[in-house]
């Protein structure tokens, strides 16, 4: 679980500086702070929310990539394996 909420943290930390620069250039001389501040306060408890699946996947592939599962282990998962 620690990988899957370093890579949320990740993007959601990106998509809120992405959307601080973007509305700062925006809208330079006259910024909308408290809009913008409760805008950026909505995306950062609502985002990590919605990314939570995604990035448990995410996750789970690249653990998978790191420690491949074992015969023995594809034996528990499907019953057409051949058991060892």
């Amino acid at each position: 679980m620690t990988g899957s909420m370093t890579i949320n943290i990740i993007i959601t930390f990106a998509a809120i500086a992405i959307a601080l620069l973007t509305v700062t250039i925006v809208t330079y001389p006259n910024l909308p702070v408290l809009p913008f501040t409760a805008g950026l306060i909505a995306m950062a408890a609502v985002l990590p929310l919605l990314l939570h699946p995604v990035t448990c996947t995410i996750w789970s592939a690249v653990d998978l990539a790191m420690r491949p599962l074992e015969p023995a282990e594809l034996a528990t998962l499907d019953p057409r394996y051949p058991k060892l």
